[in-house]
């Protein structure tokens, strides 16, 4: 089982003890504790991607899929907000969850050579 963070969404806490996802961590604006946020973003590590994209764009507090993909979904809450969620493998879970929460200038860097030693 994976433990939410406390300021996860009470709606989503249930990517946390879905059986087939590892991890589970908020990044984007909500992680960095913006003070204005345009979405919930969700990152999760699976080796069942297809199965996690499925249960997390099938609940019922999904209003519409925006989008669905292989390791990316979007979807529109019934409170009105646009929640992604994106699945990776877990060796790639921690630049992910840099990548993913990092602010554009430092991602930026990320495309013109700059490299993270783990």
């Amino acid at each position: 089982m994976v433990e939410c963070d406390a300021t996860c969404p009470a709606h989503l806490n249930g990517l946390a003890i879905f059986p087939k996802v590892q991890k589970v961590e908020i990044a984007g604006s909500l992680r960095r504790k913006l003070e204005t946020i345009g979405d919930l973003d969700f990152l999760v590590s699976s080796s069942s991607p297809k199965i996690v994209m499925e249960w997390f764009t099938t609940q019922p507090w999904v209003e519409s899929v925006e989008a669905k993909g292989l390791t990316k979904a979007s979807i529109r809450l019934k409170k009105g907000f646009k929640a992604d969620l994106r699945v990776i493998p877990e060796e790639q879970y921690g630049f992910a969850l840099l990548y993913f929460t990092a602010l554009k200038n430092i991602v930026l860097k990320f495309g013109k050579g700059l490299m993270i030693s783990v």
